[in-house]
């Protein structure tokens, strides 16, 4: 008992008291801070927002290509069967990847595309405000401008997003079917210009680049009925002859502006 009150007597000095205070408040706050964290804990979460629904496969136009677009489908196809049989030899798919570009360079007259079919797989505006549409033309194969400004230097493939191409790819949309023309790029590599650095998705899923000259959707709507009750064959024969004679002459023209 004597003890304790001589501690009790005992001057407590500043520094010392100070050192109390603040261990004491050191244990409130963390008290405090059990309890904040133990209520955050038990608060009802917001349940995480499901992942958008996945975007419906890519179908195909029932109606096939012209002559050199098959032939440029039956190489790539030839190609991958090649990469294959040879993926872990370097050498012998090096050989692989230049009998398939040769095996292009046979299907393409002049690297251009006329009147190719395929189905839009994307048109949007990327970061550089600027239109850039890819569109599928077989299984796993795709041609495309480039995906940015920097990537398109020197090829121009981009688009003003306010040009009337663009546009009409925007409003057709994805997995519309689509007729295409326009202009490949040479490649000492793969006789034409492809996007990918991965020789694997090179050889079986390749992105050709493409400058496009022409895009309208493939299935044309069918021309309203003559209310007057004329059959309209006298006036539908001129204009599909007229079409048929574009067809033949329609070249892309890469000085277009997109």
């Amino acid at each position: 008992m004597i003890k304790i009150k001589a501690l009790l007597s005992k001057r407590v000095l500043p520094s010392k008291r100070a050192l109390l205070l603040g261990l004491g408040g050191l244990g409130g706050l963390l008290l405090l801070g059990g309890g904040v964290l133990a209520g955050i804990a038990f608060w009802p979460q917001p349940e995480p927002e499901p992942p958008p629904p996945p975007l419906p496969a890519i179908v195909l136009p029932e109606r096939h290509g012209p002559v050199e677009q098959q032939k440029f489908l039956a190489a790539i196809e030839a190609g991958r069967k090649a990469y294959a049989a040879v993926a872990d030899n370097p050498d012998r798919l090096a050989v692989a990847r230049a009998a398939r570009a040769q095996a292009l360079c046979d299907a393409l007259k002049g690297r251009v595309a006329i009147a190719w079919t395929g189905t839009i797989v994307q048109a949007s505006v990327n970061a550089d405000k600027l239109g850039a549409i890819t569109i599928q033309i077989g299984p796993g194969v795709t041609v495309k401008t480039w995906n940015t400004a920097a990537a398109d230097s020197g090829f121009s493939t981009l688009m003003d997003p306010k040009s009337p191409m663009f546009l009409g790819a925007e409003f057709l949309g994805r997995n519309t079917p689509v007729m295409f023309s326009g202009n490949f790029f040479n490649s000492s590599t793969d006789c034409v210009a492809e996007g990918n650095l991965s020789i694997q998705r090179t050889m079986t899923e390749p992105d050709f680049i493409l400058y496009f000259a022409e895009l309208r959707p493939l299935r044309m709507p069918t021309p309203p009925a003559d209310v007057t009750g004329s059959t309209g064959h006298d006036k539908a024969a001129p204009a599909k002859a007229g079409a048929d004679k574009q067809a033949k002459t329609d070249k892309p023209a890469k000085s277009e502006k997109h």
